[in-house]
């Protein structure tokens, strides 16, 4: 699942601008094998977690802000065009099956 704000289109400019909006992107959490987690995500703090345990990757990001774009998500900062290819994948990965 996915939230993303519209973005902003100043009177003064008539046309979009070119400032981040914010993205949020909400995932099932994996099952955790041989003591790491996938793709070199961390479940601890030593970046190992148990065999059996699941683990939903989260970043820093507390709350949905346009103040906040990218200062302390895991996602960055990217190009508009990079969202659906970026979801795909995290449908693919996820295994997420209609």
């Amino acid at each position: 699942m996915a939230v993303v704000a519209d973005h902003s289109t100043p009177v003064e400019l008539g046309d979009h601008c070119c400032e981040p909006v914010p993205v949020s992107v909400a995932t099932k959490p994996l099952l955790v094998h041989h003591g790491h987690c996938p793709n070199g995500l961390h479940g601890e703090e030593d970046g190992k977690g148990r065999n059996g345990e699941w683990f939903a990757f989260q970043d820093g990001v507390q709350y949905y802000s346009e103040n906040l774009v990218s200062e302390k998500g895991g996602l960055g900062r990217f190009r508009g065009e990079a969202l659906l290819p970026l979801l795909k994948r995290a449908n693919a990965y996820y295994h997420y099956y209609p």
